[in-house]
């Protein structure tokens, strides 16, 4: 049995409650996939980090070989240094496809293997006395040469680049 003065109000608040339950499941769908995006850029990053870390150690590995090759620009990758070579902006137009060996091991998930470059910084002066200047640490000095090896990976994507420097003292 119904009254003559329902006027509905349940329903409409039903109603309400409703479209306020499916605004914020659209926003947790739409929160979550932003997360997983999210989480893609990261590992694709840290892909392209591992990668640029495997080119260094490769140098680095290199460097510390008996024999070294020429650094007159003869062997790919190994060069005197640049003038701007510490700075990103010049590796960023570098030409990584001719100018640059890659490590001899191989690397899954990523779009293009790593490359590096080892620049002949200069040579430095050790000596054992802890940088005090007398006749005696001249004496017992010794010339350390030093290189800056740079190495620049991509992740899954291009997009996902990664540029790592180290100076390697042999």
């Amino acid at each position: 049995m119904t009254g003559k003065n329902e006027s509905g109000v349940v329903m409409v608040i039903g109603l309400v409650l409703l479209l306020l339950m499916t605004i914020l499941g659209l926003a947790a769908v739409r929160g979550s996939g932003m997360q997983e995006l999210m989480a893609g850029n990261y590992r694709d990053r840290q892909l392209a980090f591992q990668a640029a870390e495997a080119g260094l150690r490769q140098a680095e590995d290199q460097l510390s070989g008996q024999v070294l090759p020429a650094f007159d620009g003869s062997t790919a990758g190994y060069v005197q240094a640049f003038n701007d070579g510490a700075r990103a902006q010049y590796w960023n137009t570098y030409n990584w496809a001719t100018g640059s060996p890659t490590p001899t091991t191989s690397m899954a998930n990523i779009s293009a293997q790593p490359r590096f470059a080892v620049e002949e910084v200069g040579v430095v002066e050790a000596s054992e006395s802890g940088g005090a200047i007398d006749y005696a640490s001249t004496l017992n000095s010794e010339l350390n040469i030093l290189y800056r090896v740079t190495s620049r990976a991509q992740g899954m994507t291009d997009g996902a680049v990664v540029l790592l420097q180290s100076t390697y003292k042999r």
